[in-house]
């Protein structure tokens, strides 16, 4: 009774010896070509919304000025513009204000006239302005507040479906004015290429 059990299992080793030889894994194909494609396709994966080319055009809902006595802020021709949802209660939101000033500031110096519009979806526009008051490095112009909290959805669903359930929300167009990518989430310091390769 043994030794057919072992012929068996014998066999089977052997036919699977050769297995691996004939070609190589599954994993070490994508692998190799996922290395090799352009950046855009990293974008394509990165982005939770990816336009490689054609995307919705780039527009801005119904705003009020984030500070009183400043502009509603409007989007520049010729120049790609990030627009960054958060808002005061948002703790990543704030946690990553800091960076995103820096990126702007990094991308400017590496030839990207990117601009940022700070976008608060605060309900209250007394808690808004509470807070940039007692924060004035946060959110500068141009900022702006949703004129209304209903009014994030519609505007959203223009460029992503489903939207986001939660913020900070990333929406990044070219200076041709389409929108690239829409990313839900924080931002981590080594996304900064991509986020450059889209913008530029």
């Amino acid at each position: 009774m043994r030794f057919p059990a072992v012929v068996v299992l014998a066999g089977a080793a052997l036919a699977c010896c050769g297995c691996g030889k004939s070609e190589p894994p599954v994993t070490v194909s994508r692998f190799d070509a996922v290395k090799a494609a352009a950046p855009a396709t990293d974008g394509a994966r990165w982005c939770d919304a990816f336009f490689a080319g054609g995307g919705p055009r780039l527009d801005l809902p119904a705003l009020s000025p984030a500070r009183p006595g400043d502009a509603v802020p409007s989007l520049p021709a010729g120049r790609p513009v990030w627009v960054n949802v958060w808002a005061t209660w948002c703790v990543p939101c704030r946690r990553e204000m800091p960076l995103l000033l820096r990126w702007r500031d990094r991308m400017r110096k590496d030839g990207i006239e990117v601009e940022m519009v700070f976008l608060s979806v605060d309900a209250k526009e007394a808690d808004l302005t509470a807070f940039l008051q007692a924060n004035p490095e946060v959110a500068p112009p141009p900022s702006a507040r949703l004129l209304t909290p209903d009014g994030l959805d519609p505007w959203l669903v223009r460029f992503i479906s489903p939207v986001p359930a939660g913020i900070p929300v990333q929406v990044l167009a070219g200076a041709d004015g389409a929108v690239r990518c829409v990313k839900s989430g924080s931002l981590r310091d080594g996304d900064y290429p991509l986020v450059a390769s889209l913008l530029r």
